[in-house]
């Protein structure tokens, strides 16, 4: 199985992260037989902030600019993708790209990794789901301390960790906001939680 990774917001590393070839996530995932789908030409963003009360009152009207412009790249980057490799891990409000794409481009799976909910967002959850084989929502508990504090810059404050679109949403304690893709002693949460069978089933949930 291939997947495509997306970083969340301030994610781009020029030294790499967990969304490249040489990270220790994709290492599990090679081992597990899920593989990065272009390891020399992976999906990347400009990860700016983006979404918050700045740009509903500053940007003339428009609500997600950073996050529309990723959506557009992601669906250029996946046009010759075939729908059996279209399989997305995004972190963060990484998500939010993943959600505005799959609107134009139906995607086989889908993970959110400690993707905030967005009340705002709303309708594009909903238009998406229906182009999303099988949406997978993983998150931490209050050990997420990052989206608590992202909520207050984005001006939608709440304690919502859980995706209400998503087929399956998935509590992990303790594992914070980025331990599931960068603690080596948290990533084979992937195996041991179902995750990886899950996406790669890519089954609905009942």
């Amino acid at each position: 199985m291939r997947y495509i990774a997306i970083p969340g917001t301030w994610g781009w590393d020029e030294d790499g992260d967990w969304w490249t070839a040489g990270s220790r996530f994709a290492q599990f995932m090679d081992d597990n037989d899920c593989h990065l789908l272009r390891p020399d030409d992976p999906f990347l963003w400009s990860t700016d902030i983006d979404g918050t009360w700045f740009d509903r009152v500053f940007r003339h009207g428009r609500r997600f600019p950073d996050w529309e412009a990723g959506a557009k790249a992601l669906q250029y980057y996946m046009r010759d993708v075939p729908y059996g490799d279209r399989n997305v891990i995004a972190h963060s409000h990484g998500g939010q790209l993943a959600a505005l794409a799959a609107g134009r481009v139906p995607l086989r799976r889908l993970v959110t990794v400690c993707t905030p909910y967005r009340k705002d967002l709303d309708a594009i959850y909903s238009y998406a789901r229906k182009m999303i084989g099988h949406w997978e929502h993983v998150h931490s508990d209050s050990t997420d301390l990052m989206q608590l504090a992202g909520s207050l810059f984005d001006g939608y404050w709440g304690f919502h960790r859980r995706m209400p679109h998503a087929d399956i949403n998935t509590k992990l304690p303790k594992v914070g906001h980025t331990g599931i893709l960068r603690d080596p002693a948290l990533i084979p949460e992937w195996r041991d939680a179902g995750i990886i069978a899950r996406l790669r089933q890519g089954r609905r949930s009942s």
